[in-house]
């Protein structure tokens, strides 16, 4: 305890003489300038020339001594001050670090098209509305990057007529941040501040919903997980270079709509986010 007494008055030593020696010497040089014109237009006597002449000094020696004693004083304070920012930024480091929304409470679509620029310059863009997909936006609210983040479905159920039944997910399945399912991405870099999209599922028109991955590209006994249209929950985990995971619990409910249109078929959806934030979630309604 007495070293770290010692410690903390020499901290308050050191941050009182930091730099008041050149403010000093700084204010004693301007108030000598003053003192040498009011010399210079008032006559003074021999005792006065000594008293001018010995100016600078006492004007250094006060303000030095004055701005010491002073810093001090209000030296425990500042050290307290940046103390507290310091902890404040550590507890804003070790706060969740992922923020999960989503666009609306249904699928957004995957725009296909494409855009011609004419002779003019301007630009015109031809597109046509392709597959619903799941996804979330994930934001960066941390203060620093993060690299590499991830996210894999963990688990999964569906509705039931005696509830929610767990689906046969025995390992994590990798899912992706790029929207071209020939060329997933399974690492992304967000900085602080940025949102990127992760890609759950696609939902044909008939209302059936599958993995946002190429079939082929996932385990033969993922290939036809989740499936018709019905009532899903789905538990997604996100990964960064910090040790702790960030969970989200993501219901979707998808059914096919009525035809307007003879052998148009497209699909009603429904997507909420039923909890996020550091794991384990608790949930009613899911069944292990």
């Amino acid at each position: 305890m007495l070293k770290e007494l010692l410690r903390f008055y020499w901290m308050c030593i050191r941050r009182a003489f930091s730099g008041k020696f050149w403010k000093a010497e700084r204010l004693s040089g301007g108030l000598s300038v003053l003192a040498g014109l009011f010399a210079l237009f008032w006559p003074i006597n021999r005792e006065g020339d000594k008293l001018v002449a010995s100016l600078p000094l006492w004007f250094f020696l006060t303000i030095f001594v004055a701005t010491v004693l002073f810093g001090l004083i209000v030296a425990p304070y500042h050290l307290y001050h940046e103390e507290r920012q310091k902890a404040r930024l550590l507890e804003q480091r070790q706060e969740p670090h992922f923020k999960v929304s989503l666009e609306g409470d249904k699928p957004f679509h995957l725009l296909e098209g494409t855009t011609t620029t004419s002779l003019a310059g301007t630009r015109q863009s031809v597109s046509r509305r392709g597959y619903q997909v799941v996804g979330l936006l994930c934001e960066n609210t941390g203060l620093d990057s993060l690299w590499p983040c991830s996210a894999k479905l963990m688990a999964a159920w569906r509705k039931g007529p005696e509830g929610m039944k767990r689906l046969e997910v025995y390992e994590a399945i990798e899912l992706s941040w790029s929207s071209d399912l020939s060329r997933p991405s399974f690492a992304e870099q967000l900085d602080a501040g940025e949102r990127k999209r992760i890609f759950i599922s696609l939902v044909h028109p008939n209302g059936c919903m599958w993995v946002f991955r190429e079939a082929h590209g996932l385990p033969f006994e993922y290939q036809q997980i989740f499936g018709q249209a019905g009532t899903y929950q789905m538990l997604i985990q996100l990964k960064s270079s910090r040790p702790d995971p960030y969970h989200v619990l993501v219901q979707v409910e998808t059914w096919e709509e009525p035809r307007t249109i003879p052998g148009i078929a497209w699909a009603g959806s429904k997507v909420t986010i039923l909890a996020q934030g550091a794991p384990p979630l608790s949930q009613p309604g899911i069944a292990a």
